[in-house]
């Protein structure tokens, strides 16, 4: 792993900029300003319209290289990405 990324917004694209990083080599925190959405991503419930995206987030919640928080400043300082 080369480090955390922080994606903010977690829809249509921002769950396909997130695998895309996770692919990369990045772990991933994904932010989002709706607690159900975030609550959801963490437990593994995925919906995207492109399957690849959702068995990539799974797998990667699974294996501990993505999680959704409501914390954008925690993410922001996580994030090796400046």
């Amino acid at each position: 792993m080369i480090g955390y990324v922080a994606v903010y917004g977690l829809g249509y694209v921002g769950l396909t900029l997130c695998t895309a990083w996770i692919r990369a080599g990045f772990k991933v925190l994904g932010v989002d300003v709706l607690e159900d959405k975030v609550k959801r991503l963490n437990s593994g419930s995925v919906s995207h319209v492109e399957s690849a995206v959702r068995e990539g987030i799974v797998k990667a919640i699974s294996e501990g290289h993505f999680r959704a928080t409501l914390d954008g400043v925690y993410a922001s300082k996580k994030s090796s990405i400046k």
